[in-house]
This record gives C-alpha cells, sequence and structure tokens, in this order.
C-alpha cells in the first residue's frame, strides 16, 4: 500500500509543478479494472479507491499551482459550459426527488450523485492542465499509450493462445484467475479503448508529418483487430459513426471520397455485426438490453417532466430490480439517453442536449478560426474521440467513476481548453501559464 500512497503524493506535486504529466496517474482508472485496485473507505456499496484519491490530490495541487501563481481564471469557459452546470444541478435536485418518493434509496442515489461530481473533476484537471497545444497533445500520448498496453496485453494472449492451437479462447482479462496478469482491465472498456485508438490513429494519418505515419498505421491495425477480436457492437458503432463525420469533414469539398469511405465503414461493421468474437463467450453488444428499454419507458411515463431520480435502478437492491412506481418495474436500461430520461425526465434530457449544442457549436467556431495545425489537429482528434464516447454510451448506462465517464470529462476539459486558446487567446496569454 506505501507504494500507492506514494503515488498520490506524487499526483498531488504533478498538479503543482507539472499538470500535463501529473494527469496520468488519475487516468489510470481507465486502463485498470477498478475491482483490481485496493478500497480506501465503502459507503453504502460505493467505494472510494486510490484514483479516487489520486484525481484528488492532483485537483488539490491545481489548485495550489493557481494560488502561488496568483492566476486569474476567465470567466468566458462558464459560457461554454453553463449547460452542463445546470445539468449536474438538476441530476442534485433529482437526489432530493428520491428522498421524497423512495426514503429507502436516498443514499444509494446521493452517494452516486457524488460520485459523478468527483468524476467531473477530471474535466477542471484537464482544462487546468492545458494552456497550449503540446499540453495536449501529452494528454492524447496518455490515452494512445494506455490504450496500446492493455490492447498489447489482449493481443499478446490471444496470439499465444492460437499458437497452442486452442480454439475456444476466453478473455483472459478479465476472466482468468490463473493468469499472471490477473484481471487488468474491464471488458465492457476494451472494446471502446480499440475504437479510440482507431480513431486517433485514423486522424493522425492526415495531422502528422509523414515520417510519422508509419507509427499511426501501425497504432490502426492492432486496434482494428482487437475490435474484431472482442466484436464490441457499441464501440464499432461508435468508430463507424465517428469516422463517417470525420470523412465528411476532411472531404467536405471531395464529398465521393467520403462517401466511399463510409460505405467500407458500414460494411465492416455489418461484417462484425454478423460474426461472433473468437475472444469471448456471449455478447458485449446491444443485445438483450433492448428489452430493457420498455421499463425504462414505463418509469418515464410516469414521471415525464422531472423523471424518477438518480440511480433509482436495479443496482439499488439485490435482485437488480426496483419498484419505482405503482406495478412498474425499472432494470437499468444500460442506454444513457434511455437512463436520463427514466432518471432525469424531459428536463434533464434537454439540458443534455442543450450541453452537446453548445459545446459543438464552440468547436465548430474554433475549427473554423484556427490556424495553427498543431491545435486544429489536437482539436479535431479529441472532438471525435468525444463522439465516438457519446455513440458509445448507447449501450451503457452512466454511473460515475466508470471509464467511459472518466474519458468524456477528461476528452470534454480538453476540448475546452483547445477552444479557448483559438477563440479567446488573450486568456491564455493574459495569465501566467499553467503548463510545465
Amino acid at each position: 500500500m506505501t507504494i500507492f500512497y506514494l503515488l498520490g503524493a506524487l499526483a498531488f506535486v504533478l498538479g503543482i509543478w507539472a499538470p500535463s504529466v501529473g494527469l496520468a496517474l488519475p487516468l489510470v482508472a481507465v486502463f485498470i479494472h477498478l475491482e483490481r485496485l485496493p478500497v480506501l473507505y465503502t459507503v453504502h456499496s460505493a467505494d472510494l479507491r486510490l484514483t479516487d484519491a489520486w484525481l484528488i490530490a492532483f485537483v488539490l495541487g491545481l489548485g495550489i499551482r493557481l494560488l502561488l501563481k496568483r492566476v486569474q481564471l476567465s470567466f468566458w469557459v462558464f459560457r461554454l459550459l453553463w449547460p452542463l452546470a445546470l445539468l449536474l444541478v438538476w441530476i442534485g435536485l433529482s437526489v432530493v426527488g428520491v428522498y421524497v418518493r423512495f426514503p429507502y434509496l436516498v443514499v444509494r442515489s446521493l452517494v452516486a450523485y457524488i460520485r459523478l461530481l468527483v468524476t467531473s473533476l477530471y474535466l477542471v484537471g484537464a482544462y487546468l492542465s492545458i494552456r497550449n497545444s503540446r499540453d495536449a497533445w501529452i494528454v492524447s500520448g496518455w490515452l494512445v499509450l494506455g490504450s496500446t498496453v492493455v490492447l498489447w496485453v489482449m493481443l499478446r494472449q490471444w496470439a499465444s493462445n492460437v499458437i497452442r492451437g486452442s480454439h475456444t479462447i476466453h478473455y483472459l482479462i478479465w476472466v482468468s484467475s490463473s493468469w499472471r496478469y490477473g484481471s487488468i482491465v474491464s471488458y465492457n472498456t476494451v472494446g471502446l479503448l480499440a475504437s479510440l485508438l482507431a480513431v486517433v490513429s485514423f486522424i493522425m494519418l492526415f495531422a502528422i508529418r509523414s515520417k510519422w505515419r508509419w507509427l499511426a498505421i501501425l497504432f490502426l491495425i492492432a486496434s482494428l483487430l482487437s475490435l474484431w477480436l472482442v466484436k464490441s457492437r457499441a464501440s464499432a458503432l461508435g468508430l463507424v459513426v465517428s469516422l463517417s463525420l470525420y470523412l465528411l469533414y476532411r472531404f467536405r469539398d471531395h464529398l465521393k471520397y467520403a462517401l466511399v469511405g463510409i460505405v467500407v465503414l458500414l460494411g465492416g461493421f455489418l461484417l462484425l455485426w454478423n460474426t461472433r468474437s473468437p475472444v469471448l463467450q456471449g455478447d458485449l453488444g446491444l443485445g438483450n438490453r433492448v428489452l430493457y428499454f420498455a421499463d425504462a419507458l414505463k418509469v418515464f411515463l410516469h414521471y415525464p417532466l422531472i423523471g424518477a431520480g438518480w440511480e433509482v435502478n436495479g443496482r439499488a437492491i439485490a435482485g437488480d430490480v426496483t419498484k419505482v412506481a405503482s406495478g412498474y418495474v425499472y432494470i437499468a436500461p444500460h442506454n444513457s439517453y434511455v437512463q436520463i430520461l427514466a432518471e432525469l425526465g424531459v428536463i434533464g434530457f434537454i439540458l443534455l442536449i442543450l450541453s452537446g449544442w453548445q459545446i459543438g457549436r464552440y468547436v465548430v467556431a474554433a475549427l473554423r478560426a484556427c490556424k495553427s495545425e498543431s491545435l486544429k489537429a489536437a482539436l479535431t482528434i479529441w472532438s471525435f474521440v468525444v463522439v465516438t464516447i457519446l455513440v458509445w454510451l448507447n449501450g451503457n448506462a452512466i454511473y460515475g467513476g466508470n471509464a467511459e465517464i472518466i474519458l468524456l470529462f477528461t476528452s470534454l476539459g480538453v476540448i475546452v481548453s483547445l477552444v479557448e486558446q483559438v477563440l479567446h487567446p488573450e486568456v491564455i496569454t493574459s495569465v501566467e501559464s499553467l503548463s510545465v
């Protein structure tokens, strides 16, 4: 345990001295299965893990850096993020609704809300860590490095089994207790990491100098092979949608090239959809999760305006079933958008749409106005990383603290900083840099 506490102290020090480097420590939560990390404290089945402590220590270090350098932060960022801030406030108010309607679930709902707020600190940490394109590329490197290590371990184990002649290959990253690496990453996360690495690698083919393109090609091949092995349909769908939009953006003056690329992507997606994974037993795609949507719809129709309340779902009590309305049974829908409709109602869903619209229009404006190729490339990559995650959330719920939400908040923090550098450079140049 001593080494973990030392790493927490290192996260604090790097938050003060080198934020873009220090952000790597709390991001470990994306690449390491949370069940493998020591638990510091447990409240009603919600665990405070070491990565949470590292994140809090890192953000505290950033705060001290702000105080020491007497940095005056601009309030411009609130104009960009006000719908998202209101959404987080609305989720908090929904916890009050849980207390009124389902008092036996309020502790679980409150703890889940606090977990989400802690996860949102990744946005704050990423935003304050990135003051120039160099910082953005450093954080991009953490995403690429972590994804590459996870996928390399999986590919190595798969190749080893193929050499031994195994025909039914289990997904040893998460099910094997005898494997010396143990459970490295959640099985749900591997497909997402593969799709994100593919998106980053593909865009880098057009964004970096030619002598480094061979590296992007290797990453792209490895990520596509990994995605084919795990057969995560939600991840493949996120990749197809993201790259299709990128092709339309990249070849907007030559749409025929974009359309050819989109046809190839759709063909690969249909091929993957209709084949079974050679490394997994079972289905990681949308599958029978759709069956849960009807129950969530009943809950939404019973509480259409304000929703049933945050985390009033099957995770609250044993059996994965919670009665949230007379005669209705609600099982977690494993779809973030259906979940928001059921738990936060129309108001929460509108705030979600407004959040995406507000950030999206600023990103588009920044891409049009950007003069720096480095900044533009970084902003493009992180924007399509967000698109991939948003599509992927069609097959997963929002719990806070899970890898996809950590990546989403981190990506939004990077994007906000880059947009600020393009549209409001005076904010960056008028204060002392927070970068290394």
